[in-house]
């Protein structure tokens, strides 16, 4: 199965990687690597995720630290969504912002 991240959730990743290089750079640069890296490993299980109907059909999570990575399953694509820090109100977020195509 492949795995696609949407120009929303590539953003997201930039800007969590800036948010942790105001602190420590060397930290950001590995820290983002998790993410992408756990990203590709939800392909292997990618209905373990538990689904989040009110967030839109087909909608689950993964759980990295302290951020979710919102994601679906389409065809033979995991495709990552958004990845958001879990303390933000996530259903203000996609009310405000439609989830990607």
């Amino acid at each position: 199965m492949k795995v696609r991240l949407t120009p929303e959730a590539e953003a997201d990743l930039e800007g969590i990687g800036d948010k942790i290089a105001e602190r420590n750079a060397a930290r950001a640069v590995t820290y983002v690597r998790e993410l992408q890296e756990r990203c590709l490993r939800i392909a292997e299980f990618p209905h373990a995720g538990p689904p989040r109907p009110q967030r839109g059909e087909g909608i689950r999570i993964a759980i990295h630290g302290k951020y979710v990575i919102v994601y679906r399953v389409r065809d033979e694509t995991v495709q990552v969504l958004r990845v958001v820090h879990g303390a933000r109100d996530l259903d203000a977020l996609f009310a405000d912002e439609p989830l990607p195509k």
